[in-house]
């Protein structure tokens, strides 16, 4: 535990802060204390009617922080807001890198969280399913594929790279454009064993994939009259 300071240790960090030369990792190694109650007090955090007060023990950090969080909520937010914005591919690869190694924690949490917060969940997901449609055809593609045990798992900017390398047309050769409500198609359906991998999917207009639907790709072509 670190030390708990007086009224004029506090007084001294001032004065000797505003002297100039002296770090705070320093203060806090001459004081035996931590750098952030040095920061406190040199920033004035903490003032002097209640610096005695003041205990260094983890609960009463953990309660300080909390506090603090309360007390300048939107502040905190809106940093966090501009760091994962300019950090977002760093952030991200934290995310993930932690949630592998405490992925039963991770879990037990969010199936918690989940029970605890139906509405709020219930809301999030309808916005982010509005939000990204492309996302939630691909969610529903690899759900699908685990259920039937076929294997594999596509990527999620599957449907940018199809649609820029069929060039926004439809794939099954009748060179029209995909349109708005085109459809992401196993080339071997799943139902005849196909992988849900990045290899086996295409981009059909709705109405050419509702033709082809589980037929075996060579029969499909062959009956729109093409000789493979």
């Amino acid at each position: 535990m670190a030390k708990k300071l007086s009224l004029t240790d506090a007084n001294w960090i001032r004065e000797w802060h505003a002297a100039g030369g002296i770090t705070q990792t320093l203060l806090s190694e001459v004081f035996g204390t931590s750098v952030g109650l040095i920061s406190l007090i040199v920033n004035r955090k903490i003032w002097n009617t209640d610096f005695q007060a003041i205990c260094q023990c983890k609960q009463c950090i953990k309660t300080r922080r909390a506090a603090y969080y309360v007390a300048n909520r939107e502040e905190i937010k809106a940093r966090s807001a501009r760091y994962y914005s300019a950090n977002a591919d760093l952030v991200l690869a934290y995310q993930k890198s932690y949630q592998k190694k405490n992925w039963e924690h991770v879990r037990t949490y969010s199936s918690a969280w989940r029970a605890e917060n139906k509405d709020k969940k219930k809301a999030s997901d309808s916005a982010w399913k509005k939000e990204n449609p492309m996302a939630l055809r691909v969610h529903n593609q690899n759900r699908r594929a685990r259920k039937r045990a076929n294997g594999g798992a596509l990527s999620n900017g599957i449907y940018r790279a199809l649609f820029a390398a069929q060039n926004g047309k439809c794939a099954c050769g009748c060179k029209q454009p995909l349109g708005e409500s085109f459809h992401l198609d196993h080339i071997m359906p799943i139902s005849l064993g196909g992988t849900n991998t990045d290899d086996n999917v295409q981009l059909l207009r709705s109405s050419c994939n509702l033709q082809k639907g589980g037929k075996h790709p060579v029969t499909f072509m062959q009956e729109r009259g093409f000789l493979l």
